[in-house]
């Protein structure tokens, strides 16, 4: 009796430790608050790397309470309790995911990288889970099939319409046998387009366009030319990634941040910024 008392005691508090866990990643998570700020933009001064996972995780459990909420309610399928319900289902996920990935696309790192490596498949079993949902399709069906009859205006008419066409051209017409090969294409494709946005990004950092011809730089001022010059020694040596960003500190004329980017660059920092002190020098 002792012992079954003990056990149970243990599993409470940590039962207890979880929810406060959960509670602390809530509360800590600016993506799983409301956004204050205009027109309800993202926080991105408030955002890190770790708080994209959680957030995600969250997402999608409640993105699939919504659709099961859909899938069981008994009363007869309608535009109202059916498309717009699915198209205001898994909110939160909505307003998390393409933070993630505009970030990736426009100021991507090795630790975002990961991250979309990691939430892809995720997202990618669970769009096929909504998709391919026998029960949800056949109300979404249901609805589609009475649309001559619904009276809808146009807006609601192409919501209707896209909402049954994305079902069918998603498989959700085929038999279970096909429907499994479906979702292992899906799986598949997922994988290979992270795959081609990794080679397709590092072929871009690693690019660098060699001038023979001083010709070719007719209408650049003198100190953008004497930079280049200077730097294109290097090119070998410094990592790609800093380049861009280092070139548009010259031509802009931010000497205190090209400094410092020229003074981070690994083994090589005190020859670097000899070499670019003149340019430096002509740009102030």
């Amino acid at each position: 009796m002792k012992k079954y008392l003990l056990l149970t005691l243990l599993v409470t508090i940590n039962g207890l430790i979880i929810a406060q866990n959960k509670q602390k990643i809530m509360t800590n998570n600016p993506l799983l608050q409301p956004f204050s700020t205009p027109h309800n933009t993202p926080p991105y001064d408030k955002i890190k790397v770790e708080h994209f996972m959680p957030a995600i995780a969250e997402g999608m459990v409640s993105g699939r309470k919504d659709i099961e909420a859909i899938i069981k309610n008994p009363a007869k399928p309608t535009f109202d309790n059916t498309i717009v319900a699915l198209e205001r289902a898994g909110e939160l996920l909505s307003k998390v995911t393409p933070i993630l990935f505009h970030l990736n696309g426009a100021e991507t790192t090795d630790a975002i990288q990961q991250v979309v490596k990691e939430a892809s498949p995720l997202l990618t079993e669970y769009g096929n889970d909504i998709s391919l949902n026998q029960k949800l399709f056949a109300r979404v069906k249901a609805v589609w099939e009475q649309r001559s009859s619904l009276k809808l205006d146009k807006e609601s008419e192409m919501l209707l319409e896209k909402t049954y066409k994305s079902f069918a051209r998603n498989g959700a017409n085929l038999n279970d046998t096909d429907k499994e090969k479906m979702r292992s294409i899906n799986k598949e494709l997922s994988q290979l387009s992270i795959e081609f946005s990794e080679h397709n990004l590092a072929e871009t950092n690693e690019y660098a366009l060699l001038i023979t011809n001083e010709a070719d730089l007719a209408g650049l001022p003198d100190f953008a030319k004497e930079a280049a010059k200077a730097l294109s020694v290097y090119l070998t040596k410094i990592p790609h990634k800093q380049l861009p960003e280092l070139m548009s500190c010259l031509m802009l004329k931010n000497n205190d941040h090209a400094q410092l980017l020229l003074a981070g660059i690994h083994g090589y920092y005190q020859e670097m910024s000899q070499a670019a002190a003149p340019a430096l020098k002509n740009a102030m």
